[in-house]
């Protein structure tokens, strides 16, 4: 009965050592730098958003390293730029760009980085063509050889992101030729609009509807 006790007891500790190390990084976006988190965002043809990548429940003693990679659908979205935060992260290498993906990497010195809302870099993007488009993140070399995630003890917390996590959603809304008023809806407003120039055969080349 004693070494059964033992045992259960032993296998308690391990479970919770393996707790105590493992950590779930949360990965959060702040489309147009407002300081609030989104999972979703809209776009039209044309337009851009500059976009901060956080990440959260980082533990202690900090990361001295990261690195990741952004994926995303270049027949809908363009990046306009790019760039690790180097307030946080001193070193490269930095950003590098190969369609359809941004590599982002940076390292710093001690003391390391934990808790939450800790900044890892930003992106821009245009909006390109119609449809839905996700933003998904993974580490960097799909499960190869290189640490992304480092803490200054040494422990990695790169594995629940080789598989890749879904950041959010970009719809990207073709523009309704008919809102007039750039209201988002085709209303009588917009028939307002139309009616005062119906007719009209001295309009700029910018101004004519197909």
């Amino acid at each position: 009965m004693k070494r059964l006790l033992v045992l259960i007891l032993a296998l308690f500790m391990v479970l919770g050592l393996a707790n105590l190390v493992r950590a779930d990084l949360v990965f959060n976006l702040d489309f147009e730098q407002d300081g609030n988190y989104e999972n979703y965002w809209e776009l039209k043809p044309g337009e851009t958003v500059s976009i901060d990548i956080y990440v959260s429940n980082v533990p202690y003693p900090g990361l001295v390293r990261m690195g990741f990679d952004i994926v995303y659908d270049p027949d809908q979205l363009e990046v306009v730029s790019a760039d690790i935060d180097w307030t946080n992260w001193h070193r490269g290498p930095g950003v590098q760009h190969t369609i359809p993906e941004i590599e982002m990497k940076g390292e710093r010195l001690e003391p390391g980085l934990s808790g939450d809302n800790i900044k890892l870099g930003t992106i821009e993007l245009k909006c390109v063509a119609g449809g839905i488009s996700e933003l998904w993140l993974y580490d960097s070399d799909r499960g190869g050889n290189y640490d992304d995630f480092f803490l200054m003890d040494g422990r990695v917390l790169d594995e629940q992101i080789v598989n890749g996590v879904k950041l959010a959603e970009v719809n990207n809304v073709p523009n309704c030729e008919g809102d007039f008023d750039h209201d988002g809806d085709v209303d009588g407003s917009d028939l307002a609009i139309f009616a005062e120039d119906f007719g009209r055969t001295d309009c700029p080349r910018w101004k004519k509807v197909r």
